[in-house]
């Protein structure tokens, strides 16, 4: 005889000084189970029903294995990183598998989705170990997997409750990019040897991301019409898209890199401009910056040098030289307020000029003479 089908019962329930819940009641090997939902998330007993089916379809399943009646934030984990987690890049893998493992599903992936508190999210996010920026990182990865959730058919659709944490700073730089003039890059260059000399210089005359300079291939560049097509870049082994579409763009070549370029490549037509000797295929940025650039910087008595300032001190370099729009095609920036806000201000010297001519002819108030 085949076991009996069962639902188990609902029914709405006033708490005293609370909201009303909805109390589901269920038999579970035998034993009588209980759990309640907010009233106020679900209207009505048949939107109760609506969710609670899938619930009810695993009860009835016969599985042998224990099984959650009540979808936790640990089954909502283990379907993202089974469907949606290998659409990302590998970096972003990465970074998203350790905050996974690590902060979220240690202490909320047994807990149920409905019964998980925002304020009792923002008490631990304030106690996590990590940078504020990194706590905001945690915390847009929380809020997608509740949305993935709805989406699922897993959570009610409605407000997202997460969306009422806050991670102070989370967007804010802890520390100022470095801004270093031609000259310094120019000493930088002079310090190293091949081939890091000319990705430095490459790096720094054309405001490049350093995936963008490790992706270059011979190909790339117009030499009769001094230009170069950014087409890729390469990160964490692997080579993938630009990181926008805007940032897949023809830039021109200053006459200086377009030389060196010319002494470097020789006779090639195709190719790789920086291969690794040892695997034929693009070096790793890490590398290169750990064992040359950074001891370089620091005998020079440059402080913390990283390959992003290079980009970050392309920009003031062409603060005064051009119109804001020419800037952000230069940068290959989307948006003008990334160029404007985020790749920094003009250095104060070269605003002063700007400042003395547009005030020219102000003059103060002469203080009156006491006699």
């Amino acid at each position: 005889m085949s076991p009996r089908y069962q639902r188990g019962s609902l029914r709405r329930e006033k708490r005293s000084g609370k909201s009303d819940v909805w109390v589901w009641r269920y038999r579970l090997n035998g034993t009588m189970k209980q759990e309640t939902y907010k009233a106020a998330d679900y209207k009505t007993k048949t939107a109760m029903w609506q969710y609670l089916e899938p619930a009810v379809r695993v009860l009835n399943n016969q599985s042998a294995e224990p099984v959650h009646v009540a979808p936790t934030l640990g089954d909502v984990i283990k379907r993202y990183i089974e469907q949606k987690l290998p659409q990302l890049a590998k970096s972003t893998q990465n970074v998203q598998n350790g905050q996974l493992r690590i902060h979220i599903e240690p202490k909320w992936g047994a807990m149920i989705l409905t019964e998980i508190q925002p304020g009792d999210v923002q008490e631990w996010i304030e106690t996590v170990k990590l940078s504020q920026v990194s706590k905001g990182h945690v915390m847009v990865l929380m809020r997608r997997l509740y949305k993935l959730a709805m989406l699922w058919k897993m959570y009610p659709v409605a407000f997202n409750p997460l969306a009422l944490v806050e991670v102070k700073g989370a967007t804010t730089r802890e520390e100022e990019p470095i801004i270093l003039t031609p000259a310094q890059v120019t000493k930088l260059i002079d310090e190293l040897g091949p081939p890091y000399d000319l990705m430095v210089l490459t790096t720094g005359s054309l405001g490049l991301r350093v995936s963008e300079t490790l992706a270059l291939r011979w190909e790339d560049f117009n030499f009769q019409e001094r230009t170069l097509k950014v087409r890729r870049a390469y990160t964490h082994q692997e080579l993938k898209d630009t990181k926008s579409a805007s940032s897949k763009a023809t830039v021109p070549v200053p006459a200086a890199l377009l030389e060196a370029l010319k002494e470097a490549r020789g006779n090639q037509e195709t190719g790789w401009v920086f291969p690794s000797p040892v695997t034929g295929r693009p070096y790793a940025a890490g590398m290169i910056l750990q064992d040359h650039i950074k001891p370089a910087a620091k005998k020079l008595g440059f402080r913390n040098v990283g390959w992003h300032d290079l980009r970050h001190s392309f920009r003031p370099w062409i603060s005064s030289k051009a119109p804001t729009t020419v800037q952000k095609d230069m940068m290959r920036h989307a948006q003008l307020s990334t160029t404007a806000n985020i790749y920094g201000r003009t250095p104060v010297k070269e605003m002063r000029p700007v400042a003395e001519k547009a005030t020219k002819g102000l003059r103060a108030k002469r203080p009156s003479t006491t006699r």
